[in-house]
Order: C-alpha cells, then structure tokens, then sequence
C-alpha cells in the first residue's frame, strides 16, 4: 500500500489513518465492503458501507492516477521529448484528466512547436537564453545551434522561444491562477443553434442561457450537455483572457534581456488564448460534467435505495392489475409468500366496454382467494382502472378491501427478461407483468432487484450518465440493502441470494439447488456443503443467510457463527439483556472482545427476527380516487414522494400525475440540499398553491412531513 496516498485519503475523508489502513488491509485480504462494515467494525471503528466503499475507490483511482503519470511521463521520455519542467506539471496534476491533456498533443502525430524544437535538440539553447544577461548577443548564444536542419539564427531563435512560451504558460501557478479567475468570474452560455429544432421546447429555458460557472446546478449541466449533444443548443464560456494576461503577465513573464522580455510577452499572449484557455476550458466543462454526472448518479442511487427499503406487505393475499385498453387489463394473484396463484384478462374499457363481466370476474376472483389489496399499475389506463377499482370497494362494502397505485417503470422490461422466462415459461408477457406489479407491493426489494434500475424512475438524467459507473453504483446500493436486510436462505429467489455478500449468481443457483436437495436448510452449516461455497466465501456470506426454523436459534439472526459462543455467554451473563452500559463495558473487557460486536450482538439477541426495513414508510393504500376537477388552490392532501430531483420533490396525491413541490416551496433554509429534507417513499403534508389545467399538473408546497405512526 501506499502511505503517501493513504495519508492523503485520511486528509481528505476526515478519518484517522489506522481506520483507512485497516480498511484497505480487510479489502486486500478478500473481505467484501458489507462484510467489513457489520463484522469488522473493531477494525474499522464503526466505519459504514459508503466510507468503506469511499476508500476502496478513492485509493484504486490515486493508484490509477500514478501509474497513469509514470506511464505517461515514460511514453513522452522515450519520444525523447521529456523535461524536468514537463515531468514536474506531470506529478503535479490532481486528475486523470489533467494528466491527459498533457498527454494529448504527444499522441498526435503532428507535434507541438514545442515538442518539436526539443526533438531538433533545442532544449539547451531555451535554457541558454533564459540565463541570458540584458546585454548578452542572442546570435552568439544562438550560433552554435545553427546546424544540420536549423538554418538561421532567426530559425534557432523561434524555436527556442517556443520552448520557453510551452513552460511559461504551462507554469502550474499561472495555470491555476488563470482556471480559478475562470472559475470565479466565467459565465455558462447556452443558446438555440441557427439551424437547431427545439420543436417539443424541451430546452426552451436554455435558448438563451446565462448563467456564472459557481452557479451551475447539476441538472443544468446535463442539460444543456444534452441539448448540445442533439446539435440544438451551442455552448460557450464567457471570459476575457486577455484583461487576466495583461494583469499578470509582468508577475510570470521576467527574462533580463529585453528582446527576449519582449519577444516573450507578445508569443506568450497569442499562445496563452490559443492554447491554454482553450485548454483549461476544456478541462472545467470537463470536470463540470463529471460533477454533474456523479451527481445525478449518487440522486439515482440514493431514490432507488429508498424503493428498496419500503417495507413488505406481510400476510397478505394481493391482486396485480396491469391496466390496458385493448388488450385487456391482465391481472394475477399472488399469496403470502409471493407464489402465484391465478392469472386472468378482463375487459373493462374500450373497445369492449365489458364493465358487468369484468365486475363479476374481479369479485368471484377476490372472494375465491381472499384478496385484501388490489396493486394497479400506473401505466397506460390506469386512471381508468383506478376509477374501476374504487367505484368495485364502495359497492362491496362487505370486503375489507383497499388498493395501491404501484410504478410499473420497468415491468415490461423484466417481462420479458430471461429471468421472468424461466420463472414464468408458460405465461404470456403481458401477465408476467402483473405477477411483478403485484409482488413490487408484497416485497419491493425481492422484486425491483430484478429489473435494470435505471427503467424504474426515480433519477435525474441518469440516462446521461457514463452506464459503467452508474452500474457499480447501483450496484452497490443493491449490494448494500439487500445485506441490511438479509435473505431467508430458504424461501429467496436466485437472484436476491447473488446479491449477498460474497455470492455469485453461480454460486446462488448452487444454493438453490442444495435447498431442493435438502428440501430445505436445517441449520447454517450445511451451507458448507454447497457446491464452490469455501471457506472464505462462507465467512463472508453466512452472517447475511437467515434460517428462520433452524435447530440452532442463532440462525435467525445477524449473529456471525464465529461469534456464537461469545452470544452464549452474553446471553448467560445477562438474561433480561439489559445491562448497563458499565456493566456491558466491563463485560467485553473481560472477555477479550470489543464493544461494537457486543452491541450488535445484544441487539439480535433482543429482536432476532426484525426486519431492517420497518423503520420506513409502507406504501399508502386507498379506497377511493381523487379527481382532478375536484382539487383546488390551497387544499391540503397527505401525499407520498415519488422522486427527489436538484429542484424540488414529485409527489404522489392520488391523481394520475404527480405534483412537484419547488425547492422553494419546501419552507427550509435556501443552502438547504433538497435531498437533506424530503426522501422517496416519504409520506408529506402538502397544500395546492399551482393548478395547470391544460396539462394536469398541480404545483404544491410542502407543509410537514407525516410521520410513522403520526
């Protein structure tokens, strides 16, 4: 490891380097990132999954960066190109960005003048005249040099000058100076190309767009990105290099002979707008869109968590009801467990109109299965299969029945995914589709890991995004929840057990082949018997994989094995499993342990069946629609987040659009990150203060957030 880099991180995350160390020592040794932050805790001092996580990539990337310098600086040195100056500006760079604009003009195969001159063997006469005195003869220092492909003296004499402008301009000081002013005083341009066509006005508010650099928003920067990329908008920052050179020239440009000042100051100007600016324009729009991209990414991850930790619907019987006109509205039933139990068609709308059948289908299925709720898609139709649904309840006030809208972003896209195909062989498409909406109410987790995140919704320009990074970090926030949360080894699917930690979807099917074998999971140890599951993989794994009935208790809980002897004794020590905290501090000290193991440990020894996820807000059942004609300026309704964005929150009232909540409607201090105040699946207050008819949309301003149980 690399102690340099790693004091630097230490800086850098505001941790102590013993925490970073450790970290980089348990990852090196094979241990995964959920492993590390629920079993090694003593290690880390209670580090989590996102600055463990931090670490890992952040030390990858500055070792990255390294080799990429080195690289670099060995690629130039063997064209014979490379200087002190040039490997210095080489180290110094912070990015890998940087490091390749340095880079670029020696992969072309026109080089620089400057490179150019260094190759003809003009280094030493750059160096020559730097040292020059005010009355020193430029041709004498000049003459020996004239040879072989240099001509002349005023040969000789320009390209050394163009040694000396690629230094001068690509002094690191300077550099920064310049792309800090740029920074500050900047200005973002975007406006309508001559021949662009905006002609859905989706960048209407970009035509023309002015805006400081240090006030770009995320949002806008994909934006407009976007815009440029569909050849619509034209981009451009707004600066003067030329007022920054004149204010600093006299501080960086300083040679004692006066020609050479002269000469230095003029090429330098010229050189400083067609090469550095550009340059360092370049590298902050660059860096901008990184910003920008990464951003929308952790928005994505973090609204996509929040769907996966809405808690299941436990003990229920639910109905999926995919709406649709035509084709029919597809419906499934789904028991306790998630298994389907029936699939149907029914035609409520045109062209068929068969309200009385599809009446008479929807009570006989309910009675015969004892449904308790009604899942309805929010896709096409679903306003009127919403209406459908509420005017069914309020005419069988016998049942005790309510229903919920559920998203069904993305169900067509895992119907008809091979997971669905082997799941589902015999069912068309389109009834797979009620199967997922049904189960998205019953186990969003189980569900949602099944489709590609970014078809369910809930980012701001995802789509945009660079698809390698924003995988690995939906991965990871997979990867994450699903070990919050753990599996019932014994009933999970395929898919949701290779996301333990670990596993590999080889290694799960092996899991789930075992279970058949066995028919079932009697205790953790035979999970050693598994086809490919070592040792290592055990350890890392076997904490996360609960087995609810097992003869050994301990099995339903988050208790490692290696620390079942030490839960005996905690438990011997402390029936009532309430000590106090002296009491519990005595106690690990006694038995060579830590604090953070013995607190986790008492804490599934008190509740060992809990589910992590029942700290969040369930999703909202209904009983009655909500029509838009009937809302009205300043009405209040009880709503749930759908979607957290840069610039307010969509919220769900009931209606079949959502209404958003502007940032600055949020009655909370300006500097206030949105995603600080409001997240997905979130239960609100709201109040209408905005009614646009003709596109259905209300605006609404938040008034409290509804807490569990409130």
């Amino acid at each position: 490891m690399n102690s340099f880099i790693i004091e630097s991180l230490a800086s850098s995350l505001q941790v102590k380097l013993s925490q970073v160390e450790q970290t980089l020592s348990l990852l090196q040794s094979g241990n995964t990132v959920a492993f590390i932050a629920r079993y090694r805790k003593e290690a880390t001092q209670g580090l989590d999954e996102e600055m463990i996580q931090s670490i890992a990539l952040r030390y990858d990337y500055e070792v990255q960066l390294l080799k990429r310098k080195e690289d670099v600086i060995r690629l130039i040195d063997e064209q014979g190109l490379m200087s002190p100056e040039l490997s210095l500006r080489i180290m110094d760079c912070e990015k890998l960005s940087q490091v390749e604009e340095i880079y670029k003009p020696y992969k072309l195969k026109k080089l620089t003048k400057s490179a150019l001159a260094i190759a003809a063997g003009l280094q030493p006469l750059a160096n020559s005249l730097k040292a020059a005195g005010s009355n020193a003869s430029l041709e004498e220092i000049c003459g020996p040099f004239i040879k072989d492909e240099i001509k002349s003296f005023d040969q000789a004499y320009s390209m050394a000058c163009d040694i000396l402008v690629d230094e001068l301009i690509h002094n690191p000081q300077w550099r920064q100076a310049l792309t800090k002013d740029i920074e500050r005083k900047g200005m973002f341009l975007s406006q309508l190309k001559k021949e662009g066509a905006d002609t859905e006005k989706t960048y209407v508010m970009y035509h023309q767009f002015k805006q400081r650099l240090t006030s770009m928003q995320p949002y806008q920067v994909m934006a407009i990105n976007r815009g440029e990329d569909v050849k619509i908008l034209s981009v451009s920052i707004d600066y003067d290099v030329e007022v920054f050179y004149d204010q600093t020239k006299v501080k960086y440009i300083s040679f004692a002979h006066p020609t050479l000042q002269k000469d230095l100051v003029a090429l330098c100007k010229d050189a400083m707008k067609k090469v550095l600016y550009p340059s360092i324009v370049r590298s902050i729009r660059t860096d901008l869109t990184s910003k920008a991209q990464e951003h929308s990414v952790s928005v994505f991850a973090n609204n996509i968590e929040q769907l996966l930790l809405v808690p299941p619907l436990k003990g229920k019987t639910i109905l999926g009801w995919d709406p649709a006109y035509r084709t029919g509205c597809k419906l499934a039933i789904i028991d306790e467990h998630g298994d389907c139990l029936h699939v149907d068609t029914i035609y409520p709308f045109d062209p068929k109109n068969d309200t009385v059948g599809s009446t008479k289908t929807v009570e006989i299925l309910i009675k015969k299965f004892n449904v308790s709720i009604i899942a309805c898609g929010n896709g096409t139709a679903s306003r009127e299969s919403e209406q459908f649904i509420s005017e069914f309840i309020k005419g069988h006030p016998e049942m005790t029945l309510s229903y919920a809208i559920v998203s069904e972003a993305g169900a067509s896209v895992y119907s008809a995914s091979p997971l669905a195909k082997e799941e589902f062989p015999q069912l068309d498409v389109s009834l797979r589709s009620a199967i997922s909406i049904a189960r998205r109410l019953h186990d969003p987790l189980s569900e949602l890991i099944k489709i590609d995140p970014r078809s369910v919704g809930v980012g701001q320009y995802q789509h945009d995004c660079p698809p390698q990074q924003l995988k690995e970090k939906v991965d990871f926030v997979v990867n994450k929840v699903v070990n919050k949360v753990g599996v019932d080894v014994n009933t999970a699917s395929t898919h949701l057990i290779s996301n333990i930690s670990g596993l590999s979807k080889p290694l799960a099917k092996n899991i789930v082949a075992k279970r058949l074998e066995l028919k079932g999971f009697k205790d953790r140890n035979q999970l050693k018997d598994v086809k490919g599951l070592g040792p290592k993989t055990f350890e890392q794994a076997i904490g996360f994989l609960r087995i609810l009935n097992s003869q050994e208790p301990l099995d339903a809980t988050f208790i490692h094995p290696e620390s079942y002897k030490l839960a005996r004794k905690l438990k011997e020590s402390f029936p009532d499993l309430n000590p106090s905290q002296s009491d519990l501090q005595a106690w690990y000290v006694s038995h060579n342990t830590d604090m953070y193991t013995v607190i986790d440990i008492l804490e599934n020894l008190k509740a060992p069946g809990r589910d992590y996820r029942e700290k969040f807000k369930g999703v909202s059942l209904r009983q009655d629609i909500l029509k838009f004609e009937d809302v009205n300026l300043h009405d209040m309704f009880e709503g749930t987040v759908r979607n957290v964005v840069d610039f307010g929150a969509f919220v769900d009232i009931g209606l079949k659009n959502d209404g958003l909540i502007h940032k600055s409607q949020m009655n909370s201090d300006s500097n206030e990150s949105v995603y600080s105040l409001l997240k997905v699946n979130e239960a609100v207050l709201v109040e209408v203060i905005g009614i646009d008819v003709d596109r259905q949309k209300l605006q609404l301003k938040l008034i409290k957030k509804v807490m569990l149980g409130a």
